[in-house]
């Protein structure tokens, strides 16, 4: 009997060790992938080989580790094949080849983030639409490289996309974007910035194929009036973006306002044709949502002023 009560005290006390398998895995969990792989794992081997359990594996944060290159990915994409998250924003030393690799060998990849990778072609991409089938979240702002051949591919691959980012992916045009309403109808989130090859055709595009909708941004975008009025078929959509749009008019933001009930949050800035007279328009002051931002042209740049909207 007391031997008994003293391997049950040891096995307590094991539990509460600071090595104990459970305890540190909730530590662990806790820590960023920088932390664990430059820190925690570099204490001993049983921390080591703790780290290096699949579950910290399947949601990885590379983001801005200059010291990140292919060979990392393609162990990754060699050792954990159930990633589902991977964010490679700023990684300047990652190539095609470590994304393809891990693309290939993950394909239930659900959201994929690599803004600022300029260093990437088309091929990263495309890779990742055509063995990533599941993906939900395309995220790859700043890509000059970017084609209209790889938004095709996500649109005939990636049923299941509800949130892109292609802002500032020059070469981007409607051509890709209409391949890619056609395909997406689950889209939720769109947003586009300073992409001057996309126009009117594209809102069009996302409007009539995309009825789930809830964030829609083409700030910078060449899109007029015309094509903003398309939005007015969109019920669930509550955040709209359109900074900098040159060809936009009261009337315009009135109507989308009066149709679309849901909406929250509609940002105006940088709109040198819309004034205080949107303001006085019948109603508008009965419109659901909260605040608008707007800048006027006759003020400075300095003067971004909210309108609250009770």
């Amino acid at each position: 009997r007391p031997k008994l009560f003293i391997a049950q005290k040891q096995h307590d006390l094991d539990e509460q060790s600071i090595n104990s398998c459970v305890m540190c895995s909730q530590v662990f969990s806790h820590l960023s992938v920088k932390e664990r792989c430059l820190g925690a794992s570099l204490v001993c081997k049983y921390w080591r080989d703790l780290c290096l359990d699949f579950q910290f594996w399947k949601q990885i944060d590379l983001s801005g580790l200059q010291q990140v290159k292919d060979d990392l990915l393609v162990k990754i994409a060699s050792r954990r094949q159930n990633v589902t998250e991977i964010n490679i924003s700023d990684c300047r030393n990652v190539q095609d080849h470590g994304v393809c690799s891990l693309a290939s060998n993950c394909p239930g990849l659900i959201k994929y983030t690599a803004y600022r990778c300029k260093q990437l072609s088309d091929v990263s991409l495309c890779t990742v639409a055509i063995h990533c089938p599941l993906l939900q979240k395309v995220h790859t702002g700043n890509q000059d490289k970017l084609t209209d051949h790889a938004l095709k591919l996500l649109g005939e691959h990636c049923k299941e996309l509800k949130d892109v980012h292609f802002g500032q992916c020059y070469s981007i045009s409607d051509e890709g974007l209409v391949a890619l309403a056609q395909g997406c109808s689950k889209l939720q989130r769109i947003y586009m910035q300073e992409n001057k090859l996309v126009t009117d055709k594209s809102v069009q595009a996302f409007a009539q194929n995309c009825p789930d909708l809830q964030f829609v941004g083409f700030m910078g975008c060449s899109v007029t009036s015309q094509g903003v009025m398309h939005l007015t078929r969109v019920r669930h959509l509550s955040s709209l973006d359109l900074r900098h749009i040159s060809e936009l008019n009261n009337e315009t933001v009135m109507e989308v306002v009066r149709k679309c009930r849901k909406l929250t949050s509609l940002n105006l800035c940088l709109n040198w044709t819309i004034n205080d007279r949107l303001c006085a328009i019948s109603d508008f002051q009965y419109t659901p949502f909260g605040v608008i931002y707007k800048l006027v042209s006759s003020w400075g740049p300095e003067t971004c002023n909210l309108v609250p909207i009770t």
